[in-house]
């Protein structure tokens, strides 16, 4: 199943204050376009907002798309509406592919606008600095084109994800579920890192975190333990000629949730900011 991801331009947000930070960050736009099959940046019809010139390969490739969100009006700063807008085009994708959409940020809080939102509680997986993404001088067609030779280890990180999200839900037991995924997750991890080290010479270590929708979260912090504390587990992966120190933890977080979004859409949203380089 294909897998696409709603995206914005760079923000700064500490969890009250907005800002736009002019653009898109071009390592994130090779991490989506490396762990996803499709992009959305959705545009809308009261201020025109045109391609950047980083995005005009990937629609020419077919990668990127344009949802267009109608607006009556809006007023007041335009990051909020930009934050409407992706809220809005996610919920437009999950009615046409359900299930196969997700709302991404370069951010370590995720920024939802008030309006078309709901606040929930939310259970958050974290990888931390441990998931390889391309440095800002590969090409977008290098890109394309290790996914085509490396298909089979990027799926298999896919798969241990939605395992980890699956056993997260369902579980009585939140630390027990995270237990029995991190060795998939950690053998996922490594066989990444090993064939970045042959492909691309410099390479970055982000942080991956995940926002599950889970309509049941109070019975699940109760039962797990995890309503007041989180739970990490260390990840060990070589790469290259040393090891790299990466954690997995859980935790509980109060987030703004799209108001339509079914509970049948796990993975809400996906975080993710850079740690370090590898050389």
């Amino acid at each position: 199943m294909s897998r696409g991801i709603v995206i914005t331009p760079r923000f700064e947000f500490d969890g009250q204050r907005f800002s736009m930070g002019g653009g898109f960050d071009p390592v994130s736009l090779r991490q989506y376009l490396l762990y996803w099959d499709k992009l959305d940046w959705p545009n809308n019809n009261i201020i025109a907002i045109g391609d950047a010139p980083e995005l005009e390969f990937l629609r020419s490739a077919g990668v990127l798309e344009r949802t267009m969100v109608r607006f009556t009006s809006f007023a007041g700063n335009v990051g909020y509406a930009m934050l409407q807008m992706q809220v809005s085009a996610l919920e437009e994708r999950d009615k046409n592919e359900p299930g196969t959409w997700s709302l991404a940020q370069h951010s370590k809080l995720l920024a939802s606008s008030p309006e078309g939102t709901v606040e929930t509680r939310s259970l958050e997986v974290e990888i931390y600095s441990a998931v390889p993404v391309p440095a800002a001088d590969v090409s977008f067609e290098e890109i394309l084109e290790f996914k085509q030779r490396r298909n089979s280890e990027l799926l298999h990180f896919r798969s241990a994800m939605d395992e980890l999200y699956q056993e997260a839900a369902s579980a009585a037991d939140i630390p027990r579920a995270k237990l029995q995924a991190q060795d998939r997750i950690q053998r996922a991890l490594q066989d990444l890192n090993d064939v970045f080290g042959e492909s691309f010479a410099r390479r970055f270590l982000s942080s991956l975190k995940v926002e599950l929708n889970i309509p049941n979260i109070a019975g699940l912090a109760l039962a797990g333990g995890a309503a007041a504390a989180s739970f990490g587990m260390p990840i060990a992966v070589a790469a290259g000629a040393g090891a790299i120190a990466g954690a997995l933890k859980f935790d509980m977080a109060h987030i703004r949730k799209g108001a339509n979004i079914p509970a049948s859409l796990r993975a809400y949203a996906y975080l993710h900011h850079i740690e370090q380089e590898l050389r």
